[in-house]
């Protein structure tokens, strides 16, 4: 009953049920309505045609039509009273027709009064079931849309709000406990899709930093044997240990080159990892591109050279 599907089909039927029921009375008073109305044409037609009737001219065929008409007439009393005007008229009795015939007026009156109270009656009958009916449709419509406001449009709203700020990296709401419907469970799996990504992300990030913390002491590490390393091709260099003939001092030389090389990349993971830390220390200043550009070629010219290229 909790599902968004159940409540939907409650209201559904409700309103069909409330506006069917209605909508039935309200057509049986019309009919009603319609029934009062047409008799009462019929008895303002039947009293002109009654006092149009001539006693010494009979007509058989107006004789057999009223005739017909008094069986479906209702109440008695009207049946009756035009029972004693066709006799009348049979007879062909001028004074004792008009007097039944405005005997039969009298009875008519009464049942015109009768027909208008039924017609006013049935008229506050459609008018009110109207009002009832439109109240009861707008009533209908507000509730369904708080309990689409709160089943659906306000939970679609939480659940985008928290799906950006997953994407933003902003996680500020607390994994509560989902309604048992179909926004619920799909609230339930985006609740297990963040939280796996949130405990592989805190997996990566404990990674990363057990990286960067490795890289950081590797290169601290390797940097003071290179340190020495370096300071000892230098003395060979100069000379300290004896003179060296042209190929020891050439591999010297080499091995002096791939050092500082190897010092240069160990600067540099330690400045990536400055980086990463957001502890690394930006120098700005102004050149000129000549000395850019220089500096540039001056780094480049050993590999140009190899590779027989020439730097303009």
């Amino acid at each position: 009953m909790n599902t968004v599907r159940a409540k939907t089909s409650v209201l559904f039927f409700m309103g069909l049920l409330i506006t069917g029921t209605l909508g039935y009375f309200t057509f049986k008073n019309f009919q009603a309505y319609s029934t009062f109305s047409n008799q009462s044409v019929q008895s303002l037609s039947l009293l002109e045609n009654l006092r149009e009737l001539n006693a010494n001219r009979f007509d058989k065929k107006v004789f057999a039509q009223l005739q017909v008409l008094r069986k479906s007439m209702q109440p008695k009393e009207r049946q009756l009273a035009l029972s004693d005007v066709l006799q009348s008229y049979s007879s062909q009795d001028h004074g004792l027709l008009r007097k039944r015939v405005k005997h039969f007026a009298t009875v008519e009156q009464s049942y015109q009064k009768y027909l208008k109270s039924q017609l006013l009656y049935r008229e506050k009958q459609i008018l009110y079931l109207g009002a009832i009916t439109l109240g009861l449709i707008l009533l209908l419509l507000l509730t369904t849309r708080m309990v689409l406001n709160h089943t659906i449009f306000k939970p679609l709203a939480t659940l985008h709000r928290q799906m950006t700020d997953f994407l933003n990296n902003r996680y500020t709401y607390q994994f509560g406990v989902p309604s048992d419907n179909e926004l619920g469970r799909l609230h339930a799996t985006f609740n297990s899709l963040a939280q796996q990504a949130i405990s592989n992300m805190e997996e990566l990030k404990s990674l990363d930093q057990a990286k960067s913390e490795f890289l950081n002491n590797a290169s601290h590490e390797l940097r003071t044997p290179l340190t020495s390393i370096k300071g000892s091709l230098s003395l060979l260099q100069t000379g300290i240990a004896g003179e060296l003939n042209p190929q020891a001092q050439n591999l010297t030389n080499i091995a002096e080159q791939e050092t500082n090389r190897l010092i240069r990349l160990i600067n540099e993971l330690l400045d990536l990892a400055k980086i990463e830390a957001k502890r690394f220390p930006l120098e700005k200043s102004w050149v000129t591109l000549d000395q850019l550009f220089n500096n540039t070629i001056q780094g480049l010219m050993g590999l140009a050279r190899q590779a027989d290229v020439h730097l303009v």
